[in-house]
């Protein structure tokens, strides 16, 4: 294989986090960020994507956005014309040399780890994360319904095996969590299958409840409670909107699980979220588990932070 340092290919936001670690860890080889999402093109770059398609030899049937050419051309400027920096296709992947992959590893663990142990409550999303994934098996699934926390899953939760992590992403239909729990456990009636959704999510299919108990289903439904459409509030105050009507109120989730013929629960502390998943997952029934959620580091950790780190690829 010819000496390619880095490859990394599919997000600008990946790329450019990986990047900045790599720099970070005093890495100063050759770097080339491939974006595959065509929802990034621009009409705009399609006479300067030629020269970049030619320098690095990219297939037409790969979108270039206009983030990854002006990474190009920098790295070109860095680098110089002759530097040896090239494309491998295969999919969203990285491909790094025995250099390179040790410290987008080691990175990567260190991100996952961060706040896996947090003891705040209501509970910190990677703690969360962290605490489902250590409550299920590898077979297990964990269907997500739309909202920030599902950003996290994306960054934090490795999943062990394919289809195992059910996530519509860019879709974004709410109250889809939990009849995509239902579904997982009809094919997989074998494996656990853990529901994540928003309280609002949630809502909008909750009556689904009673389809499941009335076929005896085995799923557990964790609803992440903030009272309000967390992400909508958080996307509004990035483009300068006034927070409006974006707060209500929640019925007591235990005694609505229980009219349903469901198991109740609710969580009290952040210690007590993997004992009573575990309890879910090892007994059979409908379990609708009420979690308080705090979203107060959202926007330093997914704007500022991310932010300073591709600033500083």
């Amino acid at each position: 294989m010819a000496r390619y340092d880095i490859v990394i290919i599919g997000g600008a936001i990946v790329g450019a986090s990986a990047a900045y670690f790599l720099r970070k860890e005093g890495f100063s080889g050759s770097i080339a960020l491939i974006e595959r999402d065509p929802q990034f093109t621009h009409s705009a770059t399609t006479l300067s994507a030629a020269s970049i398609r030619q320098q690095f030899s990219i297939p037409e049937n790969i979108r270039l956005s206009q983030f990854t050419l002006g990474l190009f051309r920098r790295l070109k400027e860095e680098f110089g014309a002759d530097a040896d920096i090239g494309f491998r296709e295969g999919g969203y992947l990285i491909l790094a040399g025995e250099e390179g992959l040790p410290i987008l590893q080691a990175n990567h663990r260190a991100q996952v780890a961060e706040g896996a142990d947090d003891d705040r409550f209501p509970i910190y999303p990677q703690r969360m994360v962290a605490d489902i994934r250590r409550a299920l098996p590898s077979e297990g699934i964990v269907a997500l319904d739309n909202g920030i926390y599902k950003i996290w899953f994306a960054r934090n939760y490795k999943a062990h095996k394919p289809n195992t992590v059910l996530l519509d992403n860019a879709l974004a239909t709410m109250g889809a969590g939990l009849p995509s729990a239902m579904a997982a456990h009809l094919v997989h009636p074998d494996r656990p299958v853990i529901s994540v959704c928003g309280d609002g999510g949630f809502m909008m299919n909750s009556q689904e409840l009673e389809t499941a108990v009335r076929l005896g289903m085995h799923i557990t439904v964790v609803i992440l409670r903030d009272d309000g459409y967390g992400m909508i509030r958080w996307k509004q105050a990035n483009m300068g909107f006034t927070d409006f009507g974006l707060d209500y109120g929640n019925p007591d989730f235990v005694k609505y699980a229980e009219a349903y013929g469901a198991n109740g629960y609710r969580v009290e502390s952040a210690d007590a979220l993997l004992p009573l998943l575990d309890h879910c997952v090892s007994n059979p029934g409908v379990h609708v588990i009420d979690c308080p959620v705090d979203y107060s580091e959202n926007d330093r950790i997914l704007n500022v932070d991310l932010r300073e780190r591709s600033a500083a690829v």
